[in-house]
């Protein structure tokens, strides 16, 4: 055959005849897209609940009333030389002797409150501070509980100063 190359016969036709169907269809996979709308809406959810917390406007409490502290035992708890220890004093503030035994701590102030109610005393005022662990708070109330006594906590800050 003249002319440079020619084709041998009719059979092969190569990349002009359109490939065959496939015996699959193509499936379209979602997974990621499911991920990641959740994800979205969990971001707007928390975003929203908490740029809304900021606008709350709570009530006044309407029963409640100012504790008058010199008709009151005031019991002072102070952190000790560990965690684990506190020392107590009878009193508002760090005056008198403090007190780090817990046995006698609870002696006192059973002792305290008793002498109190005598006095017509009906309320206790339990001041720590707030590093003050929850077990030895739990105790102290223990001690100063009595039927009827009202329990009164004040939580107070350490100042730098101090």
């Amino acid at each position: 055959m003249a002319g440079g190359g020619g084709h041998s016969g009719g059979s092969d036709l190569g990349s002009l005849v359109a490939p065959s169907a496939p015996s699959e269809l193509p499936e379209f996979d979602i997974t990621a897209m499911v991920d990641l709308v959740s994800l979205m809406n969990i971001y707007f959810l928390i975003t929203l609940s908490v740029g809304s917390a900021g606008e709350i406007d709570l009530p006044r409490a309407v029963r409640s009333k100012p504790l008058d502290a010199d008709n009151a035992t005031v019991i002072t708890v102070v952190p000790g030389r560990d965690v684990s220890s506190v020392i107590v004093y009878l009193g508002d503030g760090k005056e008198g002797k403090g007190m780090t035994d817990p046995t006698e701590q609870e002696e006192q102030i059973a002792a305290a409150v008793d002498a109190g109610l005598a006095r017509q005393k009906t309320d206790v005022l339990i001041k720590a501070e707030k590093t003050i662990r929850l077990r030895e708070m739990r105790r102290i109330s223990a001690a100063a509980s009595r039927e009827g006594v009202t329990l009164n906590m004040a939580v107070w800050e350490k100042d730098a100063k101090q």
